[in-house]
């Protein structure tokens, strides 16, 4: 049964998702079939699984990801990322290759402001790709540059994902994850910008021949505003000033007026970023509330304490294998004691079962 269910759902899912599917219509209908070729009432399904979509997206914390999405694309319009991408390209200027370091950095810089990287992606893409198909530089490699470094938007705070992540895993301090996301984000930036440097010496890219219009000190001064949003941001999510859905409406207000004051964006292009965000918003949740139906069908199938199991039972056996240190495998004991099972193989030799103390 539980075989069965695994291979219906699983071997389902990645048949549509290789067949060009989106994933979250993929999951969703195949955790419909596995329910069917379970035996599952069909009454019953259906209502249990619309339930657990509406409880799935009910959270008021995932009012943070439209949120931090349209602050991304207001960046992205209201001359924000422009400016960013100018003090990239000041910093890392000297070095071969210079766009696509200048894209890796822009991307960070971006990343830590929005916290998405769909709308770094598409801000760097739009801006850097023209840059870089005058210099002579591959598509493919600047392609690959900006897509490889648009992630370091999910590690850097303020990030969605890791809201996300904070909401499902149930009591995750957002504070702590956002601490813990700039060093990832940081390191993951370097390493892309190591590679996309070794590989434009590689190709022969040379450093920037640019000379900028304006002078250095009146560049930062002015991406100074934009990167002030990741200080009023993070400094009020960690002083407990506002909560991480709080800080989103902050960034979204903070990013209309600094696009107001650049008078870069107009009332008809803030209203196409309205309907972007709201089906960008919109893809995610679905994906969310598809996902809580499967998690229901394999709770339903008992595919997660089967697969628990097998692990258990093949790093018991493992631990046999190497030879146990003390008789009746103490240590393997606590483990099973506290996944709550009654039985486990321990003892390849003369024992079949440990009993648990009682």
């Amino acid at each position: 049964m539980v075989v069965q269910a695994t291979l219906i759902l699983f071997g389902s899912f990645f048949v549509m998702l290789f067949a060009g599917v989106p994933i979250s219509a993929g999951i969703g209908i195949a955790s419909i079939i596995t329910a069917i070729m379970s035996g599952m009432d069909g009454n019953i399904f259906a209502l249990t699984a619309a339930q657990r979509c509406f409880s799935g997206c009910d959270s008021f914390s995932l009012l943070a990801l439209p949120f931090f999405s349209l602050g991304g694309n207001i960046m992205n319009k209201g001359g924000i990322a422009k400016r960013l991408v100018r003090l990239a390209r000041l910093l890392v200027g000297w070095v071969p290759g210079y766009l696509a370091a200048t894209n890796v950095l822009a991307n960070m810089f971006f990343g830590a402001v929005s916290g998405s990287s769909v709308a770094a992606t598409s801000a760097m893409g739009s801006i850097m790709s023209p840059l870089e198909l005058d210099e002579g530089y591959d598509p493919n490699y600047s392609a690959a540059v900006n897509i490889c470094s648009a992630p370091t938007g999910i590690l850097i705070p303020p990030s969605g994902p890791l809201i996300l992540y904070s909401i499902t895993a149930g009591g995750v301090s957002v504070a702590a994850l956002f601490m813990g996301g700039y060093l990832t984000g940081a390191l993951l930036g370097i390493a892309v910008a190591g590679l996309a440097i070794f590989l434009a010496m590689k190709k022969g890219y040379k450093a920037s021949a640019v000379k900028e219009e304006n002078p250095a000190w009146k560049i930062v001064l002015e991406a100074v505003p934009s990167l002030l949003a990741v200080i009023i941001v993070m400094g009020g999510i960690l002083a407990g000033i506002f909560t991480a859905t709080e800080a989103g409406v902050v960034m979204c207000l903070y990013c209309t007026f600094l696009a107001i004051i650049y008078r870069e964006m107009s009332i008809k292009t803030f209203y196409d970023l309205l309907a972007d965000t709201m089906k960008s918003s919109a893809t995610i949740l679905f994906l969310i509330a598809a996902s809580s139906i499967m998690s229901y069908v394999m709770s339903y199938s008992g595919i997660p304490a089967a697969i628990s199991e097998g692990l258990m039972r093949v790093s018991l056996q493992l631990g046999c294998a190497a030879g146990c240190p003390w008789p009746g495998s103490v240590g393997a004991q606590w483990d099973i004691e506290w996944a709550g099972w009654a039985k486990a193989p321990v003892n390849c030799e003369s024992e079949p079962f440990l009993e648990l103390p009682e």
